[in-house]
């Protein structure tokens, strides 16, 4: 080793050294000197011109099933070999698949071309560089899910009564911020099944979809099924409300409670692999918006868009947003629902509480509810007729009591 103070030049031939992956150590030894060793401008030695070894695959797993139109595979790169400059993703029906749906340098890829319902596929990864492609790569196979598409109209979805698994079947939930284009990431769980207003003495219990609405960073999505819209002469109608965190209080019950100037709620309908502004159809905000966020009433609202313009599958996305922590509130959405325009008269309810031939029912705290028809015209009020004999308008037997609706 040398003693002066001064840089040293070494140089080592690695000539006699098989050709495969190695790493580059230095280790000083030494029983007497206390002086620091100074390591500087390695250079070398030369890649090797080897093609990269194979890849290996990790998702979508090996024979995944109910795998998404639009999966996001992903791989680790290889052990062996040279290093790659990219990799090609292979797709298709083939048990080898030669059909190439990527070439990227990063380790995942999302597939942009909707793969087709239903269809055993298998997949691959090859890595490149300039000295060819790896060779012996590992063949994956997996299963798209069913089609989910929506195509009985009129549909709707009202989040259910009995505390089943939240999302509803073939809805999903998402985080990301509303951009062009939108980024979002699966997993998320502040869209969630809870009672309706915060309610939790109806009977039978009202569930809903359910957000959070505070806090920085909260960005995230509940979207529907696709649904097959036939344009002009359909609408889409959903209930909204909003309350104060974990009660059914107003938002002004609570001192913060209308500071909320970032918060947000929008409706969006698109293709379901693109999201930008330009899906928005309505926009509940704070600050400017002719849709007030602050002005959704803690008793819930009716809100009905029309659908004249699409005509094709598309999704429906629910998105809120808070990028403060300062308003603390609850954002509901109940009874979604797409159904041809309505005209004419109403068609007859269904009666939903108290049930048929229910016994032990008390009249002083009695609540009345049904379900109105999903065809016909918009009811403008509802009359209520109660007998305690069966009620029959052939015979003009309408009740002793009458009630009307506001």
């Amino acid at each position: 080793m040398p003693t002066t103070t001064t840089w040293n030049h070494a140089s080592l031939d690695l000539s006699a050294i098989p050709d495969g992956n190695y790493f580059l150590g230095f280790e000083v030894l030494t029983s007497t000197s206390t002086s620091s060793i100074y390591i500087d401008h390695i250079i070398g030695p030369d890649f090797a011109s080897v093609a990269p070894g194979p890849a290996t695959p990790t998702a979508p797993a090996n024979a995944a099933i109910d795998v998404s139109q639009f999966p996001t595979f992903t791989w680790t790169a290889p052990t062996t070999g040279g290093i790659p400059t990219g990799y090609k993703v292979f797709c298709d029906t083939n048990a080898d698949p030669t059909t190439q749906i990527a070439d990227v340098a990063a380790l995942t890829y999302t597939a942009t071309t909707a793969l087709p319902y239903s269809t055993l596929l298998y997949w691959k990864v090859v890595p490149y560089n300039t000295a060819g492609d790896a060779t012996g790569n590992t063949v994956f196979s997996f299963t798209t899910r069913a089609d989910p598409t929506i195509y009985a109209l009129p549909w709707s979805e009202d989040f259910g009564t009995t505390g089943t698994v939240f999302p509803p079947t073939n809805w999903s939930r998402w985080s990301g911020a509303l951009a062009d284009p939108s980024t979002l990431t699966t997993g998320s769980t502040v869209w969630g099944q809870d009672n309706w207003l915060n309610d939790t003495t109806v009977t039978p219990v009202n569930y809903c979809a359910r957000m959070n609405i505070y806090s920085t960073a909260r960005q995230h999505w509940l979207i529907t099924p696709p649904v097959q819209m036939p344009g002009a002469g359909y609408q889409l109608e959903f209930d909204i409300a909003l309350t104060d965190y974990n009660n059914s209080n107003p938002i002004s019950s609570d001192p913060a409670g209308t500071t909320g100037v970032d918060d947000k709620f929008i409706v969006l309908i698109g293709d379901g692999v693109t999201w930008t502004p330009a899906n928005v159809v309505r926009q509940w905000d704070n600050a400017g918006s002719p849709y007030v966020y602050n002005d959704i009433p803690h008793t819930g609202v009716h809100v009905t868009l029309p659908l004249d313009s699409y005509n094709g599958v598309y999704y429906v996305a629910f998105y809120g947003e808070s990028t403060v922590s300062n308003a603390d509130n609850d954002f509901f959405v109940d009874n979604v629902l797409v159904r041809q325009t309505p005209a004419g008269a109403p068609e007859h309810v269904t009666l939903a509480s108290p049930a048929d031939e229910a016994t032990g029912v008390y009249p002083e705290s009695t609540v009345l509810t049904w379900n109105p028809s999903l065809t016909g015209g918009t009811p403008t009020y509802f009359e209520i007729y109660v007998s305690s004999t069966p009620i029959d308008p052939g015979t003009g037997n309408f009740g002793e009591y009458f009630y009307e609706s506001e």
